[in-house]
């Protein structure tokens, strides 16, 4: 790697200290109430301006463009054009599912800017078209296009050959399949094209999923039972089960990929530290938005904190 990173990591390592600990975060949800938490979350939000951050909507609306802001600098610091190039089509992504699923229900021409966007997300397009055919479900659109996202950028990272990234895009593949199966197995959406639906590159087969369709979901993931993740995704698939409580699910793996995201801090040389930092700071955003609408609808401090994340540092 070219020793241009080193700078772009010491960048990255001083903004790496300003990310809240869990004691902060807990101090955040502590707040006396909504205008109090804004002001407090004033001082975490370093690229877009503050003063619109008096009602919800609004501040919500300035945490998102500081994501926007985020995904900017975090691309000008990596010396891959690709992988910067799929780190800013990221933001996008939402407003591509719309166009699309706008196309398929309000019959809506093309847009004439797609003949300028990445293959990838031509690729999405059609898929989602067929898919969409085959299904009728827009959900089905939201599925596709992070597919064709993420293949993407697994194959991007895998160019870069750092054993360290791909570990982790080995976890990451494996977390969205299981992600998208329980998805799929609980609104009883049969997966018909598990090439489309799911990535390759995991430590599970993306065939597995296509395949054990009518396996019941305890008896799938009792079948996991040699991954190191096992007894966590267990607990969180309990509470799914009982309580409908999607979020424990997603708390799983994001707690999980951070925890495996701390030994980034070791690294001084490589995109591997800029990464870790996106996506720290992405869940990081994700806390406060939810503590702050927690406050905004008078939720108590500990159920703004079930809800949480934990921190990296």
């Amino acid at each position: 790697m070219s020793t241009a990173y080193v700078q772009a990591v010491g960048t990255i390592r001083a903004l790496e200290a300003r990310l809240l600990n869990d004691q902060g975060l807990k101090q955040l949800a502590s707040a006396a109430n909504f205008i109090s938490a804004v002001n407090e979350v004033k001082n975490k939000i370093y690229g877009v301006p503050t003063e619109r951050m008096q009602h919800l909507p609004e501040t919500l609306s300035t945490i998102d463009q500081e994501e926007e802001y985020l995904l900017i600098i975090t691309a000008k610091l990596v010396f891959h054009p690709q992988l910067a190039n799929i780190i800013f089509w990221y933001s996008h992504l939402t407003e591509i599912k719309s166009k699309i699923k706008n196309t398929l229900i309000l019959q809506e021409q093309v847009p004439e800017q797609l003949k300028t966007w990445p293959e990838f997300i031509k690729q999405a397009w059609a898929q989602a078209q067929k898919e969409y055919a085959a299904n009728v479900d827009l959900k089905i659109v939201d599925f596709v296009v992070d597919t064709c996202y993420l293949r993407e950028l697994h194959g991007i990272l895998a160019q870069i050959h750092s054993p360290w990234l791909d570990k982790l895009c080995l976890l990451a593949v494996d977390f969205y399949n299981i992600k998208t199966w329980l998805r799929f197995k609980m609104n009883e959406m049969p997966p018909k094209n598990d090439t489309a639906l799911f990535l390759n590159g995991g430590g599970i087969d993306r065939k597995i999923f296509g395949r054990s369709w009518e396996m019941p979901v305890d008896d799938f993931i009792q079948a996991l039972k040699f991954k190191p993740y096992m007894p966590e995704l267990t607990t969180a698939w309990q509470q799914v089960k009982q309580h409908g409580n999607w979020l424990a699910l997603d708390l799983f793996f994001t707690n999980y990929i951070i925890k495996i995201l701390q030994s980034a801090k070791l690294l001084y040389d490589g995109p591997e530290p800029i990464l870790a930092y996106l996506i720290i700071r992405i869940a990081e955003l994700n806390n406060i938005r939810v503590i702050l609408s927690g406050k905004f609808y008078n939720l108590s401090k500990e159920l703004i904190t079930k809800r949480l994340s934990r921190s990296y540092v």
